[in-house]
């Protein structure tokens, strides 16, 4: 009680999980998966395909495509090659989620100023949903290229600062 307004969160993938909302592995596995398919004709058989042959194919398929070690920013950008494409995956994956129970105590500790910043690499609206819909509280969202120039920690508002962005802008 006596730090309040000196915390603040990183949430990750697993605050938005149970709301249904993949994480990056999870999109990773299905990508790999899709492309699998695709180079090995195998649509039909996919079912008999072990989840090891998969991966041992697809670590030799990223080795031979790319320098980075980035995994999700290759197989997002190998399977869906436009911005428009990638953004409307994550609007069809984030669309329509519930905030879940562990989403409105974060929103209940931001609204009452004991944690006046969550930070996330999530692309969902969940805890803003949370804040907006449970408690009638407006909280400052700002983009992950903005953060620099207009963070200002006043303690007013609850803010959710986004580091990667959100999927409605490019």
């Amino acid at each position: 009680r006596d730090c309040k307004g000196h915390y603040s969160f990183l949430i990750g993938a697993g605050t938005s999980k149970p709301a249904g909302i993949p994480s990056g592995g999870d999109l990773i596995r299905e990508w790999k998966q899709e492309r699998y398919i695709e180079k090995n004709n195998q649509i039909e058989k996919i079912s008999e395909v072990s989840d090891s042959e998969i991966e041992s194919w697809a670590e030799s398929y990223e080795e031979q495509n790319t320098d980075s070690e980035n995994s999700y920013g290759f197989w997002f950008e190998e399977i869906h090659t436009t911005p428009g494409q990638r953004r409307q995956l994550i609007r069809q994956k984030v669309e329509d989620k519930e905030p879940t129970f562990g989403n409105i105590v974060l929103a209940s500790l931001m609204a009452n100023g004991n944690v006046p910043l969550t930070l996330t690499p999530n692309f969902d609206d969940l805890v803003y949903d949370a804040l907006y819909r449970f408690l009638e509280e407006k909280p400052l969202v700002i983009n992950h290229d903005a953060v620099a120039a207009e963070f200002s920690l006043t303690k007013e508002r609850p803010m959710i600062i986004k580091l990667h962005g959100d999927y409605l802008f490019e």
